[in-house]
């Protein structure tokens, strides 16, 4: 029998988010549901443990990495609809079963889910609400992968120089030059959480479980823009942007950025209220034009590069 004699670059592999920020290779096929945020949790924190009589909110419920896992699976599978209200309590209470946590949680999972879906996302568009997108114009868990280049920390960090939507955010070339990965080339890969049309438009959405505090006001702009920087959620962004970029520039006849592409939004779960988002929970962003030439240029291996 032949044997394979030829080697294989050290360089050349699959890649992720995930894999970027630990400096290691894909572990795992799975979605990433907030990975980094849950080396933080503690044993207290995932037990879920209340005090007093008052009604259990969202913002008691468990964190960590099953809890996440739960309600990434229950955004996944609710009908957005309002003709699906009446099934969601069963779906949370069958999903909550499958997941080991008590029934007791049914009524603070429902609240969020209709704070989520009839949230207005965007202060420009106050009629983008979840609730209102069909379901076949939405994609659940798309999975992508794309030509990477050779990279490393410096080559990613120079794509974002001089590209700042706020104050904040102008530290992410600094953020991003600290991570420890070795030149990686070959493809990156991932899962968007949502994909959604909305007049004409194209929209990204990555369900956040994070717990940044115990009411709405802890889920603030600023707040959650630390969050994006804190746990390099800003570079997972603009990934998924680049990768739904791609994947509409080969299945959209005649796509063009400008006039397709409607933006992607962050949406923390725990921090969604109807009556006050889009300024609470909801962080919103969309590439300038000139970034997402760069992000093409800096990861995308063509022919030629």
């Amino acid at each position: 029998a032949r044997q394979f004699r030829a080697r294989i670059p050290s360089d050349w592999g699959i890649t992720s988010f995930s894999s970027l920020i630990s400096g290691h290779e894909v572990e795992t096929d799975l979605p990433d549901h907030d990975p980094v945020s849950w080396q933080e949790e503690t044993i207290e924190s995932v037990t879920g443990q209340t005090t007093g009589n008052e009604p259990l909110s969202i913002f008691d419920f468990p964190r960590g990495p099953r809890a996440g896992s739960l309600l990434h699976k229950v955004m996944e599978q609710v009908d957005f609809s309002r003709a699906g209200e009446g099934e969601r309590e069963d779906l949370v209470r069958n999903l909550l079963a499958d997941y080991g946590y008590e029934e007791q949680w049914t009524a603070a999972i429902c609240g969020m889910l209709e704070n989520t879906l009839g949230a207005s996302l965007s202060e420009e568009h106050q009629g983008l609400k979840l609730s209102l997108v069909p379901t076949n114009c939405r994609l659940t868990e798309l999975e992508f992968y794309f030509p990477m280049r050779l990279i490393t920390p410096t080559d990613l960090a120079s794509i974002f120089e001089g590209e700042s939507v706020s104050s904040s955010m102008a530290y992410i070339p600094e953020r991003i030059e600290a991570l420890e990965f070795s030149p990686i080339r070959g493809f990156m890969k991932g899962y968007i959480d949502l994909v959604f049309q909305w007049n004409g438009k194209y929209y990204l959405v990555d369900w956040k479980s994070n717990h940044l505090g115990p009411d709405i006001e802890a889920y603030s702009q600023g707040s959650m823009e630390e969050e994006m920087l804190r746990h390099f959620y800003v570079l997972q962004c603009y990934i998924y942007c680049l990768a739904l970029d791609q994947y509409l520039s080969l299945r959209l006849p005649g796509y063009d950025y400008q006039r397709h592409f409607g933006g992607a939004f962050y949406i923390f779960l725990r921090g969604m209220d109807a009556e006050k988002a889009p300024k609470y929970g909801v962080y919103g962003t969309r590439p300038s034009v000139d970034l997402i030439k760069r992000l093409r240029k800096g990861l995308l291996e063509t022919k030629g590069s």
